[in-house]
Order: C-alpha cells, then sequence, then structure tokens
C-alpha cells in the first residue's frame, strides 16, 4: 500500500528550498528528485514547479499569497509516490488560497487534487466512460486510489498509441 508521505519524511529535492533559490538548482543537484520510473514526468513537472515557486504575492491580482514551499515540496513527492510512465503528466496549477491542483483532463478521465493541508487531498475523480464510479472524497496519506486513477490513465493511453 502506497502512503502519502509527510513533507519532513520526503526526499524530494524541493522540500529543503528557500523561496530565494531556484529550484532547477535544487533538482539536478539531487539525483533523488523525480527520478526512476517517473522519467517522463520529470521534466514537465519540473518546468511547472520552477514558475509555481517563482509566483509573488498578488500573482493572480487579487492578492493571492505565493505558493509556499512546503506546498511545492509536497507537490513533488505526491508526484513521486504516484508517477505511471504510461500515463501524461499532470498540469500544476496554483490556487488563490496558495495551494497546488494536479489535473489530468484526457483518456476519458478526469482527475483532479488539491493539496489542501499537508496530509489531506482532496481527490476529485470521473471516468467518461463509465467503467469505474465516481470518485470525491478527502485523502490522508493513503493514496492508493489516487494511484489506481493514474495506472487507468497510463493504460488508456498506452492502448490507444497500441491501436
Amino acid at each position: 500500500m502506497l502512503a502519502f508521505r509527510r513533507r519532513e519524511d520526503s526526499a524530494c529535492a524541493f522540500a529543503t528550498l528557500e523561496r530565494v533559490a531556484p529550484v532547477e538548482v535544487a533538482v539536478q543537484s539531487s539525483s533523488r528528485a523525480l527520478t526512476g520510473p517517473s522519467h517522463t514526468w520529470l521534466q514537465p513537472t519540473r518546468e511547472q514547479l520552477t514558475r509555481i515557486s517563482s509566483l509573488e504575492e498578488g500573482w493572480d491580482s487579487y492578492g493571492a499569497p505565493p505558493i509556499t514551499q512546503s506546498r511545492i515540496a509536497q507537490a513533488c513527492t505526491l508526484v513521486q509516490s504516484i508517477a505511471d510512465d504510461r500515463a501524461p503528466p499532470p498540469s500544476l496549477v496554483p490556487t488563490p488560497d496558495g495551494s497546488i491542483q494536479l489535473e489530468w483532463h484526457s483518456y476519458d478521465v478526469e482527475l483532479e487534487v488539491l493539496l489542501i493541508s499537508e496530509a489531506d487531498l482532496e481527490v476529485s475523480f470521473e471516468d467518461l466512460r463509465g467503467e469505474l464510479p465516481a470518485y470525491e472524497e478527502v485523502l490522508s496519506y493513503d493514496v492508493t486510489p489516487l494511484v489506481e486513477y493514474v495506472r487507468l490513465l497510463g493504460e488508456r493511453a498506452q492502448g490507444s498509441q497500441d491501436g
């Protein structure tokens, strides 16, 4: 069973960043950051986290706070935990409350994951083909359902390339 790791348990290089330190340098300095089976997710995730980490207060023109380094680290750790090379990488979207949402909208799968606290993820899943039931819950630590949804994305992506 996969368990979502808290920030202090994370091996992710982003976890130790200061706001002034570029994410790119931290990724390059750690061979453990976003490596392994998720190598196709590495570059897009790195680019998105770099962009998100550079947002300053008011980035949305309505006074939104900058995204905290703990949220950057949490997103990095989560991506490492759920990566499936067959699936497309997520879009990482900053939210006006200072958090990050991961999104997939492809292969008849609608999946959104909002990082709502250090330990909690709000997950919304819909299978437009109706093969799996819709799911909308808050996950705390155990990301097993999320891994299954990303695996489904990977299977469908691979199937569309094979056929």
